[in-house]
């Protein structure tokens, strides 16, 4: 029952999709607006048999570190600027949205204090990406089985969990467990190999760029200063 309703909400979104292309079109609006389609979750709904939560994706779905919960597409549109049809596997982050939007509306950079990366040259076929990995983190994450109490399905804790994904690897790092793993996540999707013994080398890398990207991250972001005040005599509003 759970999946039928996941799905026929699926169903629900992408008709209401379609009709808002369907208006931009009647309006005339469609070759003068870029649509940008995301997912803030990619679980599949796999059949459990009840033994673990199917809404969810299971235990490597939401609430957990697994690429399972943070493979989701970016599908973007804009007829007559962008071509069609094209497919990608470049490593891409939500983050990337707002500088490639600045991008498309002509502004010349993103503001220095935001992360991301413009869009627009690999969106319009102009080469790619300069990324080799992407990191990420999350501070709630699914109980381990053996320390649930029998009376809930899913219980969340408040704890770290982090992740760098490369285009053939993929590390996970548990600090609080104290739990390392490394993943070719093109060869194995599912996540079920753990190969971090036979790459140790790869492993200290991937744990050293996490740690620098969490310190980065600790950093509060910087804020503007009130512009000194000046005496400044009035003068008449320009028209």
């Amino acid at each position: 029952r759970p999946q039928k309703r996941y799905f026929g909400n699926v169903t629900r979104l992408d008709a209401r999709v379609g009709e808002l292309i369907a208006r931009l079109d009647d309006l005339g609006l469609r070759e003068r607006t870029l649509v940008v389609y995301l997912a803030d979750n990619g679980w599949d709904q796999i059949d459990t048999g009840g033994r673990v939560d199917p809404l969810l994706g299971g235990p490597r779905g939401k609430f957990s570190i697994y690429e399972n919960g943070f493979r989701t597409p970016m599908i973007v549109s804009w007829p007559g600027t962008l071509p069609a049809g094209r497919r990608d596997d470049s490593l891409v982050s939500a983050l990337d949205l707002m500088p490639t939007l600045l991008d498309f509306a002509g502004v010349a950079s993103a503001p220095p204090d935001r992360n991301g990366l413009s869009l627009r040259g690999l969106l319009e076929g102009r080469g790619s990406l300069p990324r080799d990995h992407l990191i990420g983190g999350m501070g709630q994450l699914r109980v381990p089985p053996d320390e649930r109490d029998g009376t809930r399905l899913l219980a969340i804790r408040e704890e770290s969990g982090f992740f760098l994904r490369e285009p053939q690897w993929r590390y996970v790092f548990l600090p609080d467990r104290g739990v390392e793993a490394l993943y070719a996540i093109d060869e194995d999707p599912w996540e079920q190999h753990d190969l971090a013994a036979r790459h140790p080398e790869r492993v200290a890398r991937s744990r050293a760029a996490v740690q620098a990207w969490r310190r980065r991250m600790a950093i509060p972001a910087p804020t503007r200063r009130p512009a000194a005040r000046t005496s400044v005599a009035p003068r008449a509003a320009s028209p």
